[in-house]
């Protein structure tokens, strides 16, 4: 649990990996190197701000690992990486945003159709196209595919980077 005003992770391997992670604090996290989650990464209060680092969710098991309290406040400000299974209509949420502002927030849903070939997806806002509050109710319904796995609601004001480890099969 991070509480109070300012912490920084810094790990020189980029290894560490936690089961349970909880953000309860205003100025929220600041990565200096990437950080892994095994099981539940759960927002109370604050950010989690990457800069040119990841957060991991690691375990690629639908349900098991889980990003819980996340709104227009809390979120991953820069690079979420998702493990993703070849497991069919499974969804995989990506709260992100650029910035801590209310209007930086964007959010995305995978469904994943049984993705053959890739272990991961890097998700990021690259710009935030519109300003104002981007709530879960401003979402739109997407009839969009990358690498044939449809991107169920997304924020449509921003531009997004998705990135997989290795090209699908």
């Amino acid at each position: 649990i991070f509480r109070g005003i300012n912490h920084t992770i810094t790990d020189q391997s980029n290894s560490v990996v936690v089961n349970d992670l909880i953000i309860n604090t205003p100025n929220g996290i600041n990565l200096n190197s990437n950080f892994g989650v095994s099981g539940t990464l759960r927002f109370l209060d604050g950010h989690v701000h990457t800069g040119s680092n990841v957060i991991h969710m690691t375990d690629a098991t639908p349900g098991l690992t889980k990003i819980v309290g996340f709104d227009n406040q809390r979120y991953v400000d820069g690079t979420l990486r998702r493990s993703i299974g070849n497991t069919v209509d499974a969804t995989y949420e990506f709260p992100v945003g650029r910035g801590d502002a209310i209007g930086d927030y964007q959010y995305m849903e995978v469904l994943d159709s049984g993705l053959v070939g890739v272990s991961y997806l890097d998700v990021s806002v690259t710009e935030v196209i519109e300003s104002g509050n981007n709530a879960d109710s401003r979402l739109e319904a997407a009839n969009i595919f990358v690498f044939d796995d449809q991107l169920d609601r997304i924020a449509g004001e921003a531009e997004w980077k998705i990135v997989p480890d290795a090209q699908p099969t």
